[in-house]
């Protein structure tokens, strides 16, 4: 799997990377939830899920808010996400009000990683926001997320395939299994990209029978795993320290 150093922060070495999702629906349980953070080393990175917010209209609190979580996660680099509907998340209002709102948030410097859903959006929209990413230097998860079925192999591929072309530095796929052949194929999808791919992958089976793709990225290629550390932002997150216990007892090196 190819490397990617994001801070201090290594992807694509040894165990895979724990994130916890921050989905409160105010910007004070934002920061009420960054405070217990800075108390758990067993969390590697912060994804922000602004779709979970009440509000996103004053954009000013938005980037202040960015900017105290900065520096309570610290020194754990920030992913910021605004997911949408269509991919399972509460953002509903339109390519032009997602491209507005992070680009108001990558001007401001307000994260070090940032979700953009490949098939969600114009490739005009995601062509821009990837150039302002790289230009702020913040990494760009390109992400792909079906939350009924596992599509064919071939199109999986074909998906990150896309995802590199569009300038992606990392690739995400996360799928929703109807039985136990869904995990293998997304695991041999996984351990494939792993050995051949051109960026570091995330993926994941959704949902308590996908349970194990979360646990098993050290072996199969995946990166980061994502844990709950109080409301889960997708089905079948596992809780922060059962992760980092079950990852441990996984591991196939010391790293």
């Amino acid at each position: 799997m190819p490397k990617i150093k994001i801070k201090d922060l290594v992807l694509g070495v040894g165990k895979p990377k724990i994130a916890v999702p921050l989905v409160g629906t105010s910007l004070q349980s934002i920061i009420y939830a960054a405070h217990q953070i800075g108390q758990k080393p067993a969390i590697d990175l912060v994804e922000w899920r602004i779709d979970f917010l009440s509000d996103l209209n004053n954009i000013a609190k938005l980037v202040d808010t960015a900017h105290q979580l900065q520096a309570l996660i610290a020194p754990r680099p920030l992913l910021i996400t605004l997911r949408t509907q269509v991919e399972g998340g509460h953002f509903n209002e339109g390519d032009q009000a997602y491209a507005n709102i992070y680009q108001e948030l990558l001007e401001n410097h307000c994260m070090d990683l940032i979700d953009l859903e490949i098939t969600a959006h114009s490739s005009v929209v995601i062509q821009q926001l990837v150039k302002l990413a790289h230009r702020q230097n913040a990494k760009v998860i390109m992400s792909s997320h079906d939350f009924k079925q596992t599509p064919p192999t071939a199109r999986l591929t074909s998906c990150l395939h896309q995802m590199e072309r569009a300038g992606g530095d990392i690739a995400k796929i996360a799928v929703m299994p109807k039985n136990t052949t869904d995990i293998l194929r997304l695991l041999e999808v996984t351990n494939d990209y792993h050995l051949k791919g051109k960026l570091p992958l995330i993926s994941m089976s959704m949902g308590q029978l996908g349970k194990i793709t979360r646990i098993s990225g050290e072996l199969f290629g995946s990166c980061i795993t994502f844990a709950s550390l109080s409301q889960a932002s997708a089905p079948g997150q596992i809780r922060l320290e059962s992760m980092k216990m079950m990852i441990d007892e996984l591991s196939i090196n010391d790293n």
